[in-house]
C-alpha cells in the first residue's frame, strides 16, 4: 500500500509513504481530481484516470490554492507494478494565507519583486485597474480579464503567470510579516496566487458595476 501523510490544507507538505523496497525505485505522480466527488470505488480500479490531472512528480507534494475543494492522490509506478494511494481531501484553504491576502486587498494595490529566474528578475504591480509585470528586458501590462495565475508543477515555490499567450514562471519574494508561517516554503507562492485572483475578481466586479451604472 501507498499512504499519504500530511495535512489536507494549502501549504501543507504531503509525503508518499510505503513499507517496502518498491518505494525506493518507483516513479511518483501526484494527481488532482477534476471534479469534487470523492471516489468510493476500489483504488486499484484505473477506470477513472481521465478524471485526474497531474500536479507533481516528486515524492512530496505541497498543496496549493489550485487544490482547494479538490481531492488529491499519488500514483507510484515501476515497469512491473502500479500502486494508487487513497484519496485525501477536499483540500482546505489556509487561514493564515487568507488573512494575509485580506491585508493586501485593503491596501488597494499589490507590488512585489520576484527572485531571479533564468537571469531575469521581474517586478509585479497590481491595482484594480490593471496588471503589469516588468523586467530590464521586457514589460507587459493588461486588463485583468487576460491574466491567469497558478502553481507551477516544477516547484512548490513557483507561480506561473499568464497574460494572454505570454507566460512567465516566477518565485515571488514578498515582504515578511511577523507570522511564523510566512517563513515556510510555498507561503509566498499561495499568497501571490490568491491575491492575484482576488484582485482579478474585484476588478471584473467593479467593471461590471460601472457598466450597469
Amino acid at each position: 500500500a501507498v499512504v499519504i501523510e500530511g495535512e489536507e490544507v494549502v501549504g501543507s507538505l504531503l509525503n508518499a509513504e510505503g513499507y517496502d523496497e518498491f518505494m525506493k525505485v518507483c516513479r511518483f505522480t501526484w494527481q488532482r481530481r477534476t471534479n469534487n466527488q470523492e471516489n468510493n470505488s476500489n483504488n486499484d480500479n484505473d477506470d477513472d484516470d481521465e478524471n485526474w490531472i497531474v500536479v507533481g512528480k516528486k515524492r512530496t507534494y505541497r498543496c496549493s490554492c489550485d487544490d482547494v475543494g479538490k481531492f488529491v492522490r499519488v500514483v507510484c509506478e515501476t515497469k512491473e507494478e502500479r500502486r494508487i494511494s487513497h484519496e485525501i481531501g477536499p483540500i482546505a484553504m489556509n487561514v493564515d494565507i487568507e488573512n494575509k491576502v485580506k491585508e493586501i486587498l485593503k491596501n488597494g494595490s499589490f507590488k512585489f519583486k520576484t527572485k531571479e529566474q533564468n537571469g531575469v528578475r521581474w517586478t509585479v504591480d497590481c491595482s484594480l485597474q490593471q496588471f503589469s509585470i516588468t523586467s530590464k528586458q521586457a514589460s507587459r501590462s493588461s486588463p485583468w480579464k487576460n491574466v491567469e495565475a497558478r502553481a507551477a508543477m516544477s516547484s512548490d515555490k513557483k507561480v506561473e503567470i499568464f497574460i494572454g499567450s505570454f507566460r512567465v514562471s516566477v518565485i515571488p519574494s514578498l515582504h515578511r510579516g511577523s507570522n511564523a508561517n510566512e517563513g515556510e516554503a510555498g507561503f509566498d507562492r499561495d499568497v501571490c496566487i490568491l491575491a492575484l485572483r482576488s484582485f482579478k475578481e474585484r476588478a471584473i466586479q467593479s467593471a461590471s458595476s460601472y457598466r450597469k451604472k
